[in-house]
């Protein structure tokens, strides 16, 4: 699993994540990390919250999941402005979005 750029191109089928942060996210992308999230997340290194999300996008086979925490730069202003104007588009544009409205927190 990793961290995939559409440059702009849209994706055709993904599901996106609704849920609680609870706090800071001890997991996000950065301008630092961004690098290494392109190579690779670990799943058991994600919240309880982020790995139901990839367990339920894989069991239905949809290959992309939009997290907010790691598809928008958390310390880059301009991309957070940018990704946060078009969260609606992300939200209405998924095939699925999962919806953790019950936990309190990411965990």
């Amino acid at each position: 699993m990793c961290l995939h750029e559409t440059e702009g191109r849209e994706v055709d089928t993904y599901a996106a994540l609704s849920y609680c942060w609870g706090g800071d996210q001890l997991v996000k992308t950065t301008r630092a990390n961004i690098l290494s999230k392109k190579s690779g997340i670990a799943l058991e290194g994600l919240p309880q919250t982020l790995q139901d999300a990839v367990q339920v996008c894989r069991q239905l086979t949809i290959r992309y999941l939009w997290i907010d925490a790691l598809c928008i730069i958390q310390d880059d202003e301009s991309d957070k402005a940018r990704e946060i104007s078009q969260m609606s588009l992300i939200y209405n544009r998924a095939t699925l979005v999962i919806a953790a409205s019950r936990a309190k927190s990411v965990h």
